[in-house]
């Protein structure tokens, strides 16, 4: 598994090489932008992802202690996402929604594994465009599912979350671009049952973190949209 430094050079390795030398710097800032950044998209990504868990002790005496912690779940996330943009002069802004699969493991005294493996996502998105380059900021809401692994059994459940993040996205033709993103959210407490020998819960809660790289079709040309 990479770490989230070698991730975070392979984004920005995709963005950078991605920018070329298209504009100076006098183009950049005096508004003579061209891109059109308007109209319906649809994409894939894919990318690294983390988490950081807490276990709070449940029903019955267990040898662990409250808020326990998993620090080094980790893996790997893919998916597609959908939106749409608007834009009034160089400010760009919409709505986007996304779904992930993998695996995000992590383990500890308590439970054999702690694996998030759906994260899906509803978000505003704002931001302001330097011709075919936009930096962008985004927050909403998530839906994770997650599974929890004792020797004795195992219950699954569904956390939501406050979302936020930002990146940057490169228009590489009017239809295609790429992004680079970094996705937060902080997944709230759920109860999970474990009926089998002693019977017990634990309340867990985590955060997940998202870094990843998308490529995108923009619609909006096709379909007649204008700034």
């Amino acid at each position: 598994m990479l770490s989230k430094l070698s991730y975070l050079c392979l984004v920005l390795t995709l963005v950078v090489s991605s920018i070329g030398n298209k504009a100076s710097a006098a183009e950049i800032f005096d508004g003579s932008y061209t891109h059109n950044w308007a109209g319906i998209y649809a994409g894939v990504h894919g990318g690294g992802a983390w988490s950081d868990v807490d276990i709070s002790r449940g029903s019955v005496s267990l040898p662990t202690t409250p808020g326990t912690s998993i620090n080094d779940g980790s893996g790997s996330m893919f998916g597609i996402l959908a939106g749409i943009n608007f834009q009034s002069d160089q400010f760009v802004y919409g709505l986007e929604g996304d779904i992930s699969f993998g695996d995000v493991d992590g383990a500890n005294a308590v439970l054999t594994n702690f694996d998030v493996n759906t994260i899906g996502t509803i978000r505003a998105r704002a931001g302001y465009a330097i011709d075919r380059i936009l930096i962008f900021g985004t927050a909403g809401i998530g839906f994770a599912g997650s599974d929890g692994n004792e020797t004795v059994g195992k219950d699954s459940n569904t956390h939501t979350a406050f979302v936020y993040g930002g990146g940057v996205e490169v228009a590489l033709t009017p239809q295609i671009s790429v992004r680079g993103e970094y996705l937060r959210g902080n997944y709230n407490d759920q109860n999970y049952a474990f009926p089998l020998g002693l019977p017990h819960t634990h309340t867990i809660d985590y955060d997940a973190e998202v870094l990843r790289a998308a490529v995108i079709w923009n619609f909006g040309n096709i379909l007649g949209m204008t700034n």
